[in-house]
C-alpha cells in the first residue's frame, strides 16, 4: 500500500505547529493508521503529546539540515514504519532539496502546504521574497491565517501575490479558531483541486480518447467497418502532422522569449516606448518584431510593463500585435501555408490594424489607474507558468540554468493546449464534410464566429497555431481561418484568464468586446478578401 507524506511549511511562528495539532485534534489524518510527525524545526507553540499518544503518532525531530538525504526514509521505514509521514519543513530551507530526496518506491509526496501569516507576509515579501516564492510555487495548497486586523483589499493583495507565483495553487482564508475550520481543513487535503479549465480538458481528452479506443477495440473483435478504420487512420495522420509540424516552433518560440524574460530588463523594455504623438500606436504595435515573445507569456510582461510606467495603450497595443508581427511565428505561418506567402502578409495587416485600434479605444475610455487590478509583487524570476529559480543569487550559471527551467516550464505549459487542439482540429478536418459551410458564402459572419469561438477555447499556442489553422482550410473560408490565427493569441481562453489576475474585470471585458466587434467588422469586409469561397 501507497504511503502518503504531507508536507507543511512556511517560517517560524507563523503557525505550522498549530495546523499540524489541528489535523490531529480533528482526525483529518486518516484513522487507524499510524502516523509519524517529522519536524525539521521546533516552534515556539509546542506539539500536544498528549493528544499524539492517544492516537499512536510518533514524533521525531531532526534540526540539521545535512540529516536530509537519501538515507533518511529508509532509516524511518526500517524504525517507524508509518503509513502517513506529516513533515513540519523548514521554511528558511528550499523546497526543492526536500523534492530531491530519494524515497522508498512506496512512499508519495500527496500534498505540498504553505501556512502564511498574513500580518507578516508583506515584509517578510520585501526582504525574503525568493525563499517564499520558491517555497509557494512549489505548494499545492496556501493556507492563510492571521489576516482579521487586514482590510478586504490588503487580503486581495496576499491573494494576487501567491497567484502571481503559483496560479495552480488552492488559497484558504481560515483563522485558528474559526467555526468552519473543520471544512477547510478537508478541502486543503481533498485530491480533487483541479481546476475548471484543466477539468474541462481532461474531459475532452478522455472523451477523444475512449471514442478512439472503441474504434480500436472494435477492431480486434471485427466488429469495425472499412469506414472506421479509414475514418481512424486520417485523424491519426492528421494529428501526427499538425504535431510534427508545430512542435520545432514552439521550442524555438518558448526558447526565444524564455532569453528575454532571463536577460533582458524590464527597463531596456520601457524605453522602447518612449515615443508620442500620431506614431505610438505603430511603434509599440511593431515593437514585437524585435522581441519576440510568444504571446503565452505576453499577458505578465505587459502587466509589468504597465506599472513601471509604459502607457497602457500602447502596452495592450504591443501585447495584442506581438503574435502578428513575432519574426517565428511569421516564419510558421509563411511554412504552414507555403503555397500561398500572402496569407501571412495578411496575418500581419490584419493583427497590427486590429491591436492599434483596440489601442487608441483603450486610450479613450481608461485612465493608467482605472485598469490595473491590485498591485502584485514584483517578483522577476516569475515567468507566465511558475517560479524558476533563485537567478540573482546563482549569477550568471543561475540565468543559464534558469532559461532552461523557464524553457521547460513554458514548453510543456503549452504543449497540452497543442495536442488537444491538434486533436480536435484533426477529428474536425476528418469528419466534418468539407461543404458544409459553402452555403454560408466567404464573407459571411456565421464561419467567422466559429473560428473565433474556437481560437478561444482551444487556446493555441500563436507559435504553432498556422499549423491548426492550416488543417481548417478545408472546410472554412480564408477569412475565417485568418480569424482563428489572428485573434486566437490575442483572445483565448487561458490569456484572458490571466488578464483577470493583472486588469480589473471592467477593464478585460471592453478590451473583449473591442476585439470582438473589430474583428467581426473586418474580417468580414468583402473589399479586403481576394480568397473567395471555400478552399
Amino acid at each position: 500500500m501507497k504511503k502518503k507524506i504531507q508536507i507543511i511549511t512556511g517560517f517560524l511562528e507563523w503557525g505550522k505547529t498549530s495546523l499540524i495539532n489541528k489535523l490531529v485534534e480533528k482526525k483529518v489524518i486518516e484513522k487507524n493508521k499510524r502516523v509519524l510527525i517529522l519536524a525539521f524545526e521546533q516552534g515556539i507553540e509546542e506539539f500536544d503529546i498528549k493528544e499524539f499518544k492517544e492516537q499512536n503518532i510518533d514524533i521525531k525531530l531532526i534540526e540539521e539540515k545535512d540529516k536530509l538525504d537519501d538515507k533518511l526514509f529508509y532509516n524511518l521505514e526500517e524504525k517507524y514504519s508509518p503509513d502517513v509521514i506529516i513533515i513540519e519543513y523548514n521554511g528558511t530551507w528550499e523546497m526543492s532539496d526536500m523534492l530531491k530526496v530519494r524515497m522508498p518506491f512506496d512512499y508519495y509526496i500527496d500534498n505540498v502546504i504553505y501556512v502564511l501569516d498574513a500580518e507578516k507576509f508583506t515584509s517578510y515579501m520585501k526582504n525574503m521574497s525568493n525563499i517564499i516564492a520558491e517555497q509557494i510555487s512549489n505548494s499545492d495548497v496556501v493556507f492563510v491565517n492571521r489576516f482579521d486586523n487586514l482590510s478586504n483589499n490588503e487580503r486581495e493583495v496576499i491573494k494576487k501575490v501567491i497567484k502571481s507565483i503559483n496560479r495552480k495553487s488552492k488559497i484558504i482564508f481560515c483563522e485558528e479558531n474559526d467555526e468552519n475550520l473543520d471544512e477547510y481543513l478537508y478541502k486543503a487535503f481533498d485530491r480533487r483541486r483541479a481546476n475548471p479549465i484543466d477539468k474541462v480538458l481532461n474531459y475532452i481528452l478522455l472523451l477523444m480518447t475512449g471514442w478512439i479506443f472503441s474504434i480500436y477495440l472494435s477492431a480486434l473483435n471485427n466488429t469495425v467497418s472499412d469506414l472506421q478504420i479509414n475514418i481512424l487512420k486520417s485523424i491519426n495522420t492528421v494529428f501526427l502532422s499538425i504535431l510534427l509540424q508545430a512542435i520545432p516552433f514552439i521550442l524555438v518560440g518558448v526558447f526565444i522569449s524564455s532569453i528575454l524574460q532571463i536577460f533582458v530588463s524590464d527597463r531596456k523594455l520601457i524605453k522602447l516606448f518612449n515615443v508620442k504623438g500620431i506614431f505610438k500606436f505603430p511603434i509599440a504595435a511593431l515593437i514585437g518584431i524585435f522581441l519576440p515573445i510568444c504571446d503565452c507569456g505576453m499577458v505578465p510582461i505587459t502587466s509589468r510593463l504597465v506599472r513601471k510606467g509604459v502607457p497602457l495603450s500602447q502596452a495592450i497595443t504591443f501585447m495584442l500585435s506581438s503574435a502578428a508581427v513575432n519574426p517565428v511565428v511569421i516564419i510558421s505561418t509563411i511554412y504552414a501555408f507555403s503555397e500561398d506567402y500572402k496569407i501571412a502578409v495578411l496575418r500581419i495587416v490584419f493583427g497590427v490594424i486590429i491591436s492599434i485600434i483596440a489601442g487608441m479605444f483603450i486610450e479613450l475610455l481608461f485612465k493608467q489607474k482605472d485598469a490595473i487590478e491590485i498591485d502584485t509583487s514584483d517578483i522577476s524570476q516569475v515567468c507566465s507558468s511558475g517560479y524558476v529559480g533563485n537567478l540573482d543569487v546563482d549569477g550568471v550559471g543561475g540565468k543559464v540554468i534558469g532559461l532552461f527551467r523557464h524553457t521547460t516550464i513554458e514548453f510543456f505549459s503549452v504543449g497540452k493546449y497543442l495536442v488537444i487542439g491538434a486533436m480536435i482540429s484533426s477529428i474536425i478536418q476528418v469528419i466534418v464534410p468539407k461543404d458544409t459551410f459553402m452555403y454560408t458564402g466567404a464573407r459571411s459572419i456565421i464561419p467567422i464566429g466559429l473560428m473565433i469561438f474556437a481560437s478561444f477555447f482551444m487556446s493555441i499556442c500563436s507559435n504553432s497555431n498556422a499549423f491548426i489553422a492550416r488543417s481548417f482550410l478545408n472546410n472554412f473560408p480564408m477569412n475565417a481561418v485568418l480569424a482563428f490565427m489572428v485573434m486566437g493569441p490575442m483572445l483565448d481562453l487561458k490569456n484572458l484568464l490571466m488578464l483577470t489576475q493583472s486588469f480589473n474585470k471592467r477593464f478585460v471585458l471592453i478590451l473583449v468586446i473591442i476585439l470582438l466587434v473589430s474583428s467581426f467588422v473586418l474580417f468580414s469586409l468583402p473589399t479586403i478578401f481576394f480568397y473567395g469561397g471555400v478552399k
